[in-house]
């Protein structure tokens, strides 16, 4: 974990203990909702939560649409961004097969092309799907103060 972001972590522990329970959990779970967005629509875009390009991917003649444009990267993946949420903490995971492609493609792994020929592996670039921006920070931040004054 990189100095800057446990200096955040420890920011929002501090400013958590005025929150109960409770009021922790809706917070998480309203929160929760706005990164799940905020991250479905980066990953729809192919850019990375630092703002970077994903690396293209190479040319298919296969991945061809109805009208000649070739399908932009993961854009069936937002929806199975599974949130979790407890008065603890809040975490987004993908679910199901798109868990083991986000897998591969967020560390960069080297993975089977095509599931019946096992002997064709690839290294996969790495391209960061889930994470938290500088804006996403202001963000969590932002509603944090807005969930205290709402009690006070």
């Amino acid at each position: 974990m990189s100095n800057e972001f446990w200096q955040f972590d420890r920011y929002i522990d501090g400013l958590m203990t005025v929150l109960s329970p409770v009021q922790r959990r809706v917070f998480f779970s309203r929160l929760s909702k706005e990164l799940t967005r905020i991250n479905a629509q980066r990953i729809r875009q192919n850019i990375t939560p630092d703002g970077d390009a994903f690396e293209p991917r190479k040319p298919q003649t296969q991945l061809r649409a109805k009208r000649g444009r070739t399908r932009a990267m993961f854009q069936k993946m937002p929806k199975s961004i599974r949130q979790t949420s407890s008065p603890d903490g809040l975490s987004l995971s993908f679910s199901g097969s798109a868990a083991q492609i986000a897998d591969v493609h967020h560390y960069g792994q080297e993975d089977y092309v095509l599931r019946n020929r096992p002997r064709l592996r690839i290294r996969y670039p790495e391209r960061q799907l889930l994470g938290i921006s500088d804006s996403d920070q202001k963000l969590i931040i932002d509603k944090l103060i807005e969930q205290i004054q709402g009690i006070a």
